[in-house]
């Protein structure tokens, strides 16, 4: 049981980590930086919910592939936020719809994380006893 409880709080706080060093620096620069575009589908993976979209920008199509807030098809046409000195930086929808959502799977992850390990500890306290 012990050995339960590390490790599903080292994945939720590892998860916490994760998240915040690989996508939220993107978002915030896609939300303080960016410029929003019309962009369509191109392909899609429901079964890992993600789309594939282009846009225009700089006389040039880009291509990139994110996650989609709703059900889309081939297609159909989206916006797309890409940074302008780099427009292979970029993603599907508003910025900071997708930071709001971020934030709270971090927070949830970085709870459950520090619930476990206080509840482990908690246990071990209890068990050793005064």
């Amino acid at each position: 049981m012990r050995l339960l409880l590390a490790a599903v709080a080292a994945g939720a706080i590892a998860l916490s980590v994760w998240a915040w060093r690989e996508d939220w620096p993107k978002y915030r620069r896609l939300q303080s930086h960016g410029r929003a575009v019309d962009g369509w589908v191109t392909a899609r993976e429901p079964e890992r919910g993600l789309i594939h979209y282009s846009f225009n920008a700089q006389e040039r199509v880009y291509s990139g592939v994110g996650r989609s807030p709703r059900e889309l098809a081939e297609g159909d046409r989206i916006v797309v936020f890409y940074i302008p000195g780099n427009p292979a930086i970029s993603a599907p929808g508003d910025p900071q719809e997708y930071i709001g959502k971020q934030n709270h799977i971090l927070a949830a992850a970085v709870f459950l994380g520090s619930a476990l390990i206080g509840l482990f500890l908690w246990r071990e306290l209890k068990r050793a006893g005064p």
